[in-house]
């Protein structure tokens, strides 16, 4: 496997795991309360996005100009932190879900249409 490509699967897996984990309520008395369909559907659709950006692609593991084009380094340099500044965000909203609670609606029945308790 490509260095790089072996990179961006581990840097995917990771994302996914730090997600998971800002989700477990780790002192609760069921720490996987907060894991229900809403969060456990988005992790799945993440998951399946991330497998598919991998392998569509693959062909821009060949060469690291390619892979920079790919990624948007050339064309705008300020890609890469939007990128990681929405990432974070985004692990905002499931320290949220799972502890804060700052935005109670996310928890609304006709949002979670189901639940796996």
């Amino acid at each position: 496997m490509n260095k790089a490509l072996g990179k961006t699967v581990v840097y995917s897996l990771a994302y996914l795991g730090i997600a998971v984990a800002c989700v477990i309520q780790w002192n609760g008395t069921n720490p996987r309360a907060r894991l229900d369909w809403f969060a456990g559907g988005y992790f799945l659709l993440r998951f399946a996005g991330s497998l598919y950006s991998i392998v569509s692609s693959l062909g821009a593991f060949r060469s690291s100009s390619l892979r920079q084009e790919w990624w948007g380094a050339n064309s705008d340099s300020a890609q890469q932190r939007w990128v990681m500044l929405l990432m974070a965000l985004d692990l905002m909203v499931f320290l949220d879900y799972g502890h804060w609670r700052l935005t109670p609606w996310l928890a609304h029945p006709a949002l979670q249409m189901a639940d796996l308790d």
